[in-house]
């Protein structure tokens, strides 16, 4: 999509995804965090376990309702264990809720 929407040819895309990469893995580093661990998480395997949790997000005072959802559910995972999430929220477009 940014390639065809700057009128990018592959080499100008191969040098800016391989600048966003490095970019990335400085930002990382900084962070103490190594990319070659993070990766796991990042890139797509058919190997993965997926979940899908809903909450209902009614039933939280807080308006900003995925901190402390996440916040319980980051203390129970294994520090040494590498997971990505998705989030979002589900609207009843049907039963308009």
């Amino acid at each position: 999509m940014m390639q065809k929407h700057f009128s990018l040819n592959s080499k100008q895309m191969l040098i800016n995804n391989n600048c966003m990469h490095k970019t990335l893995c400085s930002i990382l580093r900084s962070k103490k965090i190594e990319y070659q661990k993070l990766k796991y998480a990042l890139i797509p395997n058919k190997k993965k376990k997926e979940v899908m949790l809903v909450f209902d997000s009614s039933k939280i005072e807080n308006a900003w309702y995925s901190y402390p959802i996440f916040s319980e559910i980051i203390k129970v995972l294994d520090n040494q264990s590498v997971n990505s999430f998705l989030c979002g929220d589900y609207i009843d477009i049907i039963n308009n809720q």
